[in-house]
């Protein structure tokens, strides 16, 4: 999460799958002119992306909200704001929503959206509405409903979200919105566009991940496991090598500000939730982890006080290695 007193911008929200957080994927208060791109955001208690304004300067202004693949639990949101000063471009994205919400949710309708597969209903200004009456407002350009996962994705009960064979999202994206350029590589850092156009999501149907990139997720609060700052990136990516095969996977996160922190443990495990090492860093907000087996390897990072107090582990991190 991101909170407290004036305004947080220009940051870049990138890389990430996030799930299994008590309310929101991401939870944003005060944060204006930023970025969010190529994230996966499924599974937590409530909306995908959140952002508001309750002790900061003001609430959500100019953001960008691109190719990402964004699924909110039943009666809540892919994307809400609140006390929303509008701006935005949104675009190139999976909304899902369930139960009785749908695929956005804003206070302020001067924002730009377009190319996105979402759940039927918009709920801007106060009103909602279905696609079809969105666009006639002169929004949506190029959206559509979306079907059903097991259309869209290859196994979203596995948490797989990438495009599935004939899926909607394949080649339905656009390559800019408003001079803003789509991002130029996937979640796993793959090149943008192939095929036919962009695909609309966080990952590019057929795409070689590369160097570089990566993913990320929040950190963990310090001493009583309050709630922490930060948001970690990785790479990842593609090595050419015959033997000895190593890459180093670079993690940055945000420090968590409590008084009292001491520094971090960083969790490594190659299978999801199972972690079977964990390296004490230090009062540091980087770390270098060097992968000598392909495949993915998952992090995720806690804070620790003064006092030996260790926060929950955050949001897992996952980075793919892959040796040709």
């Amino acid at each position: 999460s991101v909170t407290g007193d004036g305004l947080h911008t220009g940051l870049v929200i990138e890389g990430n799958t996030i799930y299994g957080n008590a309310v929101n994927g991401l939870d944003m208060d005060g944060v204006q002119n930023s970025v969010i791109r190529n994230n996966v955001i499924y599974a937590n208690g409530r909306h995908a992306v959140r952002a508001f304004n309750v002790d900061s300067a003001a609430g959500p202004a100019n953001f960008v909200i691109a190719n990402n693949t964004l699924l909110a639990s039943a009666g809540n949101w892919p994307i809400k704001l609140t006390q929303d000063n509008g701006g935005h471009a949104i675009f190139n994205n999976i909304l899902l929503g369930s139960g009785g919400s749908g695929g956005l949710s804003v206070e302020n309708t001067n924002l730009t959206t377009a190319s996105n597969l979402l759940t039927d209903n918009v709920d801007a200004g106060g009103s909602s509405y279905s696609l079809a009456a969105w666009q006639a407002l002169g929004y949506g350009s190029g959206s559509a409903v979306a079907p059903g996962s097991s259309v869209l994705f290859i196994n979203a009960a596995a948490g797989d979200y990438r495009p599935a064979s004939g899926s909607p999202a394949i080649d339905a994206g656009r390559a800019s919105l408003q001079g803003i350029a789509a991002p130029a590589n996937d979640i796993l850092d793959a090149a943008r566009p192939v095929g036919g156009g962009y695909d609309i999501g966080a990952h590019e149907q057929g795409g070689t991940p590369g160097s570089g990139g990566g993913s990320g997720g929040d950190t963990g609060g310090g001493s009583g496991g309050g709630t922490g700052d930060g948001g970690s990136t990785g790479g990842g990516g593609t090595t050419p090598c015959t033997s000895g095969c190593s890459k180093v996977l670079q993690l940055n996160w945000n420090p968590n500000t409590e008084s009292d922190v001491a520094g971090y443990n960083v969790y490594h495990g190659t299978t999801s939730g199972v972690y079977t090492d964990v390296f004490w860093v230090g009062n540091t907000t980087s770390y270098q982890y060097t992968a000598t087996v392909a495949g993915n390897h998952y992090f995720a990072i806690s804070a620790v006080d003064t006092s030996q107090n260790e926060s929950p582990k955050s949001a897992e991190v996952v980075m793919s290695v892959t040796f040709q």
